[in-house]
């Protein structure tokens, strides 16, 4: 199966499931995953023969957004604040709101001319660690602990 022949058969898979966009951004992203293409590569490359065992990643991939699995989940990862994390069933997918907390928190230490001490913060439910590490890089003075309950969640950190 030629690359483009596979991307049309992963729109119609989708389609009527997801909006157009949010399929081809599927796309894109799982490309980038299963052949390691950029955006550009799925249109310069259409005429690529994929292997049989990539057409069954994306396959997988297909059936698992189809019961509405988030494909962060599929591909097991995620970026956060410029970082990538990793992620699995027992980790929330981090929020743009929460990327929105970091940097505010950043901004607001990084202003403070007055601390004396290394600020102390405390992540209590840190799943994937996205805001503990993200803080812990940005905040290189700061004490950072994080604490989670699930054994599975702490494992992807």
């Amino acid at each position: 199966m030629l690359l483009k022949e596979l991307k049309t058969h992963f729109t119609l898979e989708l389609s009527g499931l997801y909006a157009s966009e949010e399929v081809q951004s599927f796309f894109n992203i799982l490309s980038e995953y299963f052949l390691k293409y950029t955006r550009l590569d799925t249109v310069l490359k259409a005429a690529e023969i994929i292997s049989e065992e990539k057409q069954k990643q994306f396959q997988e991939a297909i059936l698992r957004l189809k019961k509405q699995e988030p494909v962060q989940y599929i591909i097991g990862e995620t970026e956060f604040y410029g970082l990538p994390f990793k992620l699995n069933r027992h980790t929330l997918i981090p929020r743009p709101e929460t990327e929105e907390l970091v940097a505010w928190v950043i901004e607001y230490y990084e202003t403070q001319t007055s601390i004396d001490q290394p600020i102390e913060i405390l992540d209590i439910g840190t799943g994937s660690g996205c805001i503990a590490i993200s803080l812990a890089k940005n905040l290189v003075d700061a004490k950072i602990t994080a604490l989670d309950f699930s054994s599975e969640a702490l494992q992807m950190v």
